[in-house]
């Protein structure tokens, strides 16, 4: 979808820019304000009225010169530099064996060639040349370090109005980053800058350099948190999952769960190419996506603490997964399987076991075709909704591949608009412009809808789906915690054992309509259109379900018997030692020797001080504070890195499929990754994003800066068949 552009985030960061920018080389930071205030004239004059300044300069070209070169002074139509003239007049020169440029720093830079404008040529080059040569830095290196880290003031003033234009060139580009918008923006939303009286230099227009500073953005944001994360010493989780790109290749997202300034915390990692999508392939991309960005097998074996992924054989396999291989190199390692993919799969196996759901699900895949496929259709039943004064939602599908919360969604949409479907269904079956196969489709079609049994199996589908529903939600907490978790699991379990006896909202406000013979406003009759959905065991085979799906570390219908008792067991026993940091949990009877025993499990499956938890812990069981003593942190922190769901591999898919969409199906990984990053970790507010470190580091690297003149100009192209016009709209 493109987006409406809007300029108020763009001048916001900008005017930013023209405020305050720091002066890159300084221990102390100083303002443009700061730098302006100083008279440099004694040192070079720079009035583009000066009669010493080269004849075939122009006054415009003066000032642009002297503007991008401070240090450029002229005497007698020649062209010397200050830096060099101080270091060549001072000791520096000799006791650094430095060899000063006599033209420059004794003014005799002249032009070359008979035309004029070979002579600016002439001139234009040898300005260049000398500002990127070696011996005009080292210049300016030893006059830093000769006055105690204070560039002159001149060059103070050029490197802050430099930093400046590039910095709102740079903010300019992470708006088209977090508003997802082409490159090809960047051009048009320069002009529209400069119209409102910005200076956005002359440089650094262009969509390929603007495509290359939001990859470097991206870059260096990442390099950043994980130098940041790489200096503590916390543990972390790893999340995989496979997918295909919009250009049909196959990718691997890799995200991190960590603790950073002493919050726990999930974001997405990278996004890598897959040459092949099995297990050897994947497990070679991960730990070679990890070592990349600093993580290598030294760092993992004393802080990777578990492995999550869904539940795709060559993930999970028992034999050669790639959660196999991860523990052949780290023992110690938790492998889990996402909690939002086993809850898919426990409502999956209810579906399958109960009767009528089949038929149920049918119905409702048959309305979703019908409104989708056709625009008559959609627009008729519109119609109705609005003859009605009724609203209609989108209707979608159910029990399929998305989560449960489409599916919930979709069984609103039907609750909401039932009586809108009833209406149009009974006009279109007594519609004579139809064919006589279409209005006996319709009838059938409310047939079914007038249905009891349809009624009643809508209902408590409705109560179901909704509690599942928000569990889904709540377990894609980047926040959740395995105990958290098992709670919320443990909590639904038995309420859907008492909704086998007590129903839910909906399904009691059915049964009473059931009673009345309308449901909605819309006559119900009891035809045998439908099976009925038994309830009892509906609810029955979801709580039994999720206890044999959720309540383990991981779950297969291909898993041995042995295998699945060895992960529910260890389930168990992690859990009872999680809760034992816990006092809630504690029981009357727990004493410190229990928590001596689970702390000394804990400490060696996380690797942290054993002794130092311990007596931790003893000195918590002991208090009356609910904030756990310094030497227990350690270990909190690691169980808080443990994952429950790998929700933040989905949202770095959705993303992915945002930028890169149909249009931009050409982006590269490399760079789509570098773009994923601050879209999904940095300031969403444009107006937090910092330019001036970014810059500077880009400057650093040799890049041009947006007053650079070593560079072709962007010139505007209009249509030429309607230029005549322009003067009319002035």
């Amino acid at each position: 979808m493109v987006k409406s552009v809007t300029t108020d985030a763009v001048e916001d960061m900008n005017s930013r820019s023209d405020s305050v920018v720091t002066v890159i080389g300084q221990d102390s930071p100083h303002t443009v304000s700061e730098v302006d205030s100083v008279n440099i004239t004694e040192t070079a004059p720079h009035s583009s009225n000066d009669v010493q300044w080269p004849s075939v300069w122009n006054v415009a070209q003066i000032d642009h010169f002297v503007n991008a070169n401070v240090w450029l002074f002229a005497r007698n139509g020649n062209l010397g530099c200050t830096v060099c003239r101080n270091a060549a007049t001072s000791s520096l020169s000799s006791a650094h064996h430095l060899t000063i440029s006599t033209e420059w720093s004794g003014v005799t830079v002249s032009h070359n060639g008979t035309t004029r404008e070979q002579q600016l040529t002439s001139l234009r080059k040898k300005i260049h040349e000398h500002k990127m040569s070696y011996t005009h830095s080292a210049a300016q290196k030893l006059l830093l370090e000769q006055t105690g880290n204070n560039l002159p003031q001149m060059l103070q003033r050029a490197r802050a109005v430099e930093i400046n234009n590039t910095c709102k060139i740079f903010n300019t580009c992470y708006y088209l980053l977090q508003q997802e918008r082409p490159f090809t923006d960047l051009p048009a939303l320069v002009d529209l800058q400069r119209a409102n009286g910005l200076d956005m230099g002359v440089l650094l227009h262009s969509r390929i350099t603007a495509g290359d500073i939001c990859e470097f953005i991206g870059d260096n944001i990442r390099k950043k948190l994980l130098a940041d994360i790489l200096k503590s010493d916390s543990k972390l989780s790893v999340m995989i999952d496979e997918s295909t790109s919009k250009s049909n290749k196959t990718t691997l997202v890799v995200c991190l769960k960590t603790v950073v300034r002493q919050i726990a915390t999930t974001f997405f990692l990278d996004l890598v190419v897959l040459q092949t999508a099995d297990s050897a392939s994947i497990a070679t991309a991960l730990l070679t996506c990890l070592n990349r960005h600093g993580f290598n097998d030294d760092v993992l074996s004393e802080r990777l603490v578990c492995f999550a992924s869904d539940g795709a054989s060559c993930m999970l396999g028992r034999t050669s997964g790639v959660a196999q291989t991860m523990t052949k190199s780290y023992p110690s390692i938790i492998t889990w399987h996402c909690a939002n993919h086993r809850l898919e799969l426990a409502v999956h196996d209810a579906a399958c076991d109960v009767a009528g759901i089949s038929h149920f699900k049918i119905f409702l895949d048959k309305l979703y075709s019908l409104y989708s496929c056709s625009p008559k259709n959609r627009n008729q039943l519109e119609a109705a909704a609005e003859s009605l004064s009724a609203h209609v939602r989108k209707l979608g599908r159910v029990l399929d591949t998305r989560w449960v919360s489409s599916s919930f969604s979709t069984i609103t949409a039907v609750l909401t608009s039932y009586c809108s479907l009833a209406e149009h269904f009974r006009q279109a079956s007594e519609d004579t412009t139809r064919d006589s196969r279409d209005r006996a489709k319709f009838k059938g079609l409310l047939r079914f809808l007038q249905s009891t049994a349809f009624v009643l199996n809508l209902s408590v589908m409705a109560d179901a789906l909704g509690e599942l529903s928000h569990l889904s939600k709540d377990l894609q907490a980047r926040t959740m915690t395995v105990v958290s978790a098992h709670r919320k699991i443990h909590w639904l379990s038995v309420v859907f054992e008492a909704r086998k006896t007590r129903p839910g909202q909906a399904y009691a406000e059915a049964q009473k309509a059931v009673a009345s013979g309308e449901f909605r406003g819309v006559a119900v009759l009891d035809n045998g259109a439908m099976p009925l959905i038994d309830p009892c065991q509906f609810y029955q085979s979801l709580s039994d379900n999720m206890r044999k799906r959720l309540l383990t570390t991981a779950s297969s219908r291909n898993m041995s018997t042995q295998a699945a008792d060895a992960d529910a067991a260890l389930y168990r026993q992690l859990l009872a030692d999680l809760e034992m940091l816990d006092p809630s949990t504690w029981s009357d009877d727990a004493t410190i020797v229990d928590g001596d025993v689970a702390m000394s499990r804990l400490s060696r499956r996380f690797r942290v001080n054993e002794r130092a938890t311990i007596d931790g812990f003893r000195s918590y069981f002991e208090s009356t504070s609910d904030e756990p003593p310094v030497e227990l942190k350690p270990l909190c922190q690691a169980v808080d890195c443990l994952v429950v769901s790998t929700a933040e591999c989905e949202r770095a898919f959705s993303v992915m499929n945002d930028i890169a969409s149909d249009v931009r199906s050409s982006l590269g990984i490399k760079r789509l990754s570098a773009l994923m990053f601050p879209k999904m970790v940095g300031p969403k507010d444009c107006s937090a994003f910092h330019a001036e470190w970014y810059v500077s580091k880009w400057l650093a690297s040799g890049r041009h800066s947006a007053d650079d003149t070593d560079s072709r100009k962007r010139h505007n192209k209009d249509a030429a068949e309607y230029t005549h016009l322009h003067s009319i709209f002035r």
